[in-house]
């Protein structure tokens, strides 16, 4: 998801991306490349489709989300990644804290629990990560979730 730009045309040029301005700057911008746009933050948004995990019609207990993060490069950069999660092709978002870029400088594999109170028993499951900060840059290499099903009475 490409947001905030105000493009009046795109192109590739020797497989880069770049777009023009379509205001009276005349600029031209390559994507993809750096760490924030003109000094504003890069919108960062992954998010999955609502996954039934096994079963749809089969209810469970969201345990945990384990996300595999690249560091951020340098210590100088500050960042964090958002975890959210919907539930059933609900539109309700449920935060999960956040997990800080810099808290390892090799790999991070952080451990995010699911905040029980909000959500007892799901069918389906959508996850979202966000990050809208300038000089944090994003690398999800998997995410992978935890959970239990739930007994039927």
């Amino acid at each position: 998801v490409i947001t905030g730009i105000n493009a009046a045309s795109m192109a590739v040029f020797r497989r880069e991306l770049y777009a023009g301005s379509a205001t009276t700057n005349g600029l031209v911008y390559k994507l993809k490349t750096g760490l924030h746009d003109d000094t504003t933050a890069i919108d960062f948004r992954l998010k999955t489709g609502d996954l039934p995990l096994t079963q749809p019609h089969e209810v469970k207990s969201l345990k945990r989300l384990y996300l595999d993060l690249e560091p951020k490069p340098d210590s100088s950069y500050n960042g964090t990644v958002t975890p959210t999660f919907y539930v059933d092709r609900s539109t309700t978002a449920y935060t999960m804290g956040s997990v800080d870029l810099g808290e390892d400088l090799t790999f991070i594999t952080a451990e995010v629990p699911f905040q029980t109170t909000d959500v007892q028993e799901v069918r389906t499951v959508g996850l979202q990560l966000q990050n809208n900060q300038t000089n944090a840059p994003v690398k999800v290499y998997r995410m992978w979730l935890e959970y239990e099903p739930r007994l039927q009475p």
